[in-house]
């Protein structure tokens, strides 16, 4: 909390760079449908919306990636399973 303002830091991936790739693991992940992710961007500000859905279907590629080489030398679980199930269907939707 800063300034009266939340910011929240994702040390994972925190470094400067494009905006559009932690909106769009953002709308991904969390499945944001058009009115939610219009909600969002309107509070966000300006981005650049071309960019913003050529990282979305990044992000949804990459997680689905993940998921195959979890299942491929990971430890299995019904989680896993059902996460990448659940990419998969993801992974389907944005290749149409």
């Amino acid at each position: 909390l800063s300034s009266g303002e939340l910011y929240l830091v994702d040390w994972e991936y925190a470094g400067i760079g494009f905006p559009e790739i932690d909106l769009a693991l953002t709308i991904a992940n969390f499945e944001l449908d058009e009115e939610r992710t219009e909600v969002l961007l309107r509070a966000y500000g300006e981005v650049d919306r071309q960019v913003l859905a050529d990282m979305r279907a990044a992000a949804i590629i990459h997680e689905a990636l993940w998921c195959a080489a979890q299942a491929r030398f990971g430890t299995h679980s019904e989680d896993l399973a059902a996460y990448t199930g659940l990419c998969n269907q993801r992974l389907e939707h944005v290749l149409e």
